[in-house]
Parts: structure tokens; C-alpha cells; sequence
């Protein structure tokens, strides 16, 4: 990582905050949304994991694992088989009614914007005595 950060700054001229700022925060932030979007913490098994009908700009965008269900059930599948495996198992395969987002990810933004979706605690957390 040291050689690839010292060629971006040394070789491509590339400030070192505009690296951060413009290429590293907003690939994490994407990460993290697909993260956040795609597994929940809930003592329930059908409550743990979303599917995002997302367009196809952010359905290539993260391989297709939007329809994270498929890949949970077919971890195997190649990332552009998925979306036909999504067709073909729709309505045959059970999502929690919360857990799919069929607005894609402006849906997730506007249900977790201004109000928070997740407690805080993990579901299986035991405080201490």
C-alpha cells in the first residue's frame, strides 16, 4: 500500500488530501452503504438479509450483490448470474417485507435519512453485571 500511495502522490502528482478526500472516503462510504443496506443484525434469520432492486448502474456498481439474498443462498453464482437466479426465485424465496427495498437505494436514503433504522446494541448483546 506504501508503493501504491507513494506512486499516486510521487509518480501521478496527486495531492495526498485530494487522494483521501475525492478517492478514499467516497469508496468507503460506498462500502459502507452496500454493508448497512445488505445484513442487519436480528435474532431472526429472514430478518438478516436485504434485497436492493437496485438500477443498473448500482447494481454494477457492487457486482450485483444488491440481490444479497441470492448471494447468501448461491454464494458460488457468479456476480452477473445473479440477476436472472433473482428472477427466477422471486416470490419462491422469502424476504422479510422490510428487508426488500424495491425503490433501490434511494428508498434505503429515504428511510434511514432523518430517522434512525437500527437500534444501537446488537441484538445479542449481554451487558456485564
Amino acid at each position: 500500500m506504501a508503493a501504491l500511495l507513494a506512486w499516486i502522490v510521487g509518480v501521478c502528482r496527486i495531492p495526498l488530501m485530494d487522494y483521501l478526500a475525492l478517492v478514499v472516503y467516497p469508496a468507503i462510504a460506498l462500502g459502507l452503504v452496500r454493508s448497512f443496506a445488505e445484513h442487519r443484525a436480528a435474532p431472526a434469520p429472514l430478518d438478516r438479509t436485504a434485497v436492493v432492486e437496485a438500477g443498473r448502474f448500482w447494481s454494477l456498481l457492487f457486482l450485483n450483490n444488491n440481490l444479497h439474498v441470492v448471494h447468501h443462498r448461491h454464494p458460488n453464482l457468479p456476480w452477473y448470474r445473479i440477476p436472472a437466479a433473482w428472477r427466477d426465485l422471486r416470490g419462491r424465496i422469502e424476504v422479510a417485507p422490510d428487508m426488500l427495498f424495491r425503490g433501490g437505494y434511494a428508498e434505503i436514503f429515504a428511510r434511514s435519512l432523518m430517522a434512525p433504522t437500527e437500534p444501537v446494541e446488537h441484538p445479542g448483546f449481554e451487558p456485564r453485571p
